[in-house]
């Protein structure tokens, strides 16, 4: 089976080098901050979208995060929060990406431990968002982060209840925060995982290393997605322009011994 490996790259990033991804052939996973929303001119995406489009590159977008709070507790936060979601939705929807990543937002430091609280607060946002995406065609995931265990993600997949709302997991993430096997998160969603970040670290920083650089168990990874008949989308997201190459190497290899067992 045919893998396209998804490249995460800022929009900025995308504009001033869009002829080396073209050349590379990389299929990018735009990352929109806040800047890159508030600076947008359909008229270069509509270039952008053609160039890959004639390429037959695959797209994949990551929404805003530095300074959202979907669940947050101050009403004023989550309708700017909203804001810049919507906002992100109507600029995916010129490019009609294969998914939308997001960030949920949880962190119990923030909300002292209290999961209840941010979920019933991140329902007021998420659930009118999730209708605008399923209008619009869109299909969205939120991504852990903080989260040391599946519970609170698990919890609101399902309370929005959307086959438009799903999970992306994310490697590195999982690896310096988690307080629980890998086995369980696959166990507790394995049915909503839509899309996998895979990149590596020593559980000291988020590195995002290639894989193999680190000390990750990717053949466990690797087998749970077989067992559990996971069919995701694969992104790399190198922070380093010198480890590209080796990401997108080490993730086919990984992908080749996967489907040769």
């Amino acid at each position: 089976m045919n893998h396209p490996i998804q490249v995460n790259i800022p929009y900025s990033m995308l504009l001033k080098n869009l002829d080396f991804i073209l050349e590379r052939k990389i299929n990018p996973e735009i990352y929109f901050d806040g800047e890159a929303i508030d600076t947008f001119n359909e008229n270069d995406a509509h270039s952008i979208l053609r160039a890959l489009s004639t390429e037959k590159l695959s797209i994949t977008i990551h929404a805003p995060f530095m300074d959202l709070s979907p669940g947050a507790v101050d009403t004023k936060i989550r309708k700017a929060t909203s804001e810049r979601l919507y906002e992100m939705l109507h600029i995916a929807a010129l490019f009609q990406p294969r998914l939308v990543v997001l960030h949920p937002g949880y962190n119990k430091w923030f909300f002292d431990g209290n999961v209840t609280l941010w979920l019933e607060n991140s329902l007021t946002v998420w659930q009118p968002v999730v209708k605008t995406a399923e209008k619009l065609g869109i299909a969205l995931a939120v991504e852990n982060i903080f989260e040391e265990e599946p519970s609170s993600l698990s919890r609101l997949i399902t309370a929005v209840n959307s086959p438009a709302f799903n999970f992306c997991f994310d490697t590195g993430h999982f690896h310096l925060f988690s307080t629980v096997a890998m086995e369980a998160w696959f166990t507790s969603l394995s049915p909503y995982i839509k899309e996998v970040h895979v990149h590596d670290n020593c559980k000291t920083s988020d590195d995002h290393l290639p894989m193999g650089d680190g000390d990750i168990d990717f053949g466990l990874f690797f087998r749970l997605i077989k067992r559990y008949g996971v069919n995701p989308i694969y992104t790399i997201e190198p922070h380093k322009v010198d480890d590209l190459e080796r990401s997108l190497e080490m993730c086919n290899r990984y992908l080749t011994h996967k489907e040769g067992r």
